[in-house]
């Protein structure tokens, strides 16, 4: 066995959640992942508790679109006690060994890089993608105290801990995700595209899982949703703080969408791309400003009209793009 191993990560494209990051973590070192990526990442839908993007990630209760990048073992805890005679920790340390990645449930109280450390039990899953004996640690990746994505390390006994005292009858994931990455060619026709696009400005989502069939589509769904929270935030009413960052990801989806057909062969849209960015960059200024007017307590000074002049101007260039496509 390995005194210390890493497995490759990066940091991915877009975060948002959980039921994202660590995926994307793993595939997103190449440009391999960008077909699949663009065919579920562009579309939105409404979500229990917000947005989301139309990709179901497979460790979520609600299991649906599949990451073809990826081969994925899923293992109750009680399995796990039952049949694997180790300690928590060799056991993890063994799935790294044999090159899998981790998603464990765990209760974020006994862990030191949230900020809910033994203050608040939160039940919650966790990415692990190596350890080091010599040090005693994991290398995990989550949300930690700044509430930005981020790789860092937690130490073998806290996490073991974490995991043992979790209560899992009040888990909603599976208890242990082993993820190993896999070769995948996605053939990918710039004419997706424009239909991929077109469902979302429509909101005609032909795709629609079964237990997904009665949600929202697309992009009056999803400005709705987010004109809604950003109303709350100037009525100094309770927000949701992961929608803004949400609708920043998703500009940053089309943007890599287009980039990517443009050095693939789809040159009528190199015209295109100054507006992707142009478009992203609103956004990011939009999200900016909230994030200024919240620390000065001002929040109803924020003008967050704005938000329909960003819409007007994603209608446009989508319609943009559809037709050069289609020409």
């Amino acid at each position: 066995m390995n005194n210390v191993k890493k497995l490759p990560v990066v940091y991915p494209p877009i975060t948002s959640y959980m039921s994202h990051a660590p995926i994307l973590s793993i595939i997103s070192d190449t440009e391999e992942y960008l077909p699949w990526f663009i065919y579920n990442y562009i579309q939105i839908r409404e979500a229990d508790d917000g947005i989301d993007f139309s990709f179901v990630s497979p460790y979520c209760p609600d299991v649906g679109t599949f990451c073809p990048h990826i081969e994925l073992i899923s293992m109750k805890k009680d399995f796990v006690n039952k049949f694997v005679n180790l300690d928590v920790v060799e056991f993890l340390v063994k799935c790294v060994e044999e090159d899998y990645y981790i998603i464990a449930g765990i209760d974020m109280y006994y862990i030191s890089n949230y900020d809910c450390y033994k203050k608040s039990h939160i039940l919650h899953p966790i990415f692990i993608y190596g350890y080091d004996h010599n040090k005693k640690d994991f290398c995990v990746a989550d949300f930690f105290n700044n509430k930005k994505y981020e790789f860092s390390k937690t130490p073998f006994d806290e996490l073991k801990e974490a995991y043992l005292v979790c209560d899992k009858s009040q888990f909603t994931t599976f208890d242990i995700q082993l993820i190993k990455r896999k070769p995948y060619n996605h053939f990918f026709r710039i004419h997706d595209f424009s239909y991929i696009l077109e469902r979302y400005l429509t909101g005609n989502e032909t795709s629609v899982i079964y237990m997904d069939a009665l949600k929202g589509y697309g992009l009056e769904v999803f400005y709705n949703i987010v004109s809604s929270h950003v109303a709350n935030f100037t009525n100094f009413q309770e927000y949701d703080k992961r929608i803004l960052p949400i609708f920043c990801d998703h500009k940053r989806v089309l943007k890599i969408a287009a980039e990517y057909l443009v050095n693939n062969g789809a040159q009528q849209l190199n015209c295109l791309l100054p507006m992707y960015d142009e478009l992203y960059n609103h956004c990011i200024t939009y999200r900016n400003l909230l994030l200024k007017y919240e620390l000065m307590n001002k929040n109803n000074m924020f003008k967050y009209e704005k938000l329909y002049d960003i819409k007007s101007k994603e209608i446009n260039l989508l319609k943009k793009t559809i037709d050069l496509i289609r020409r």
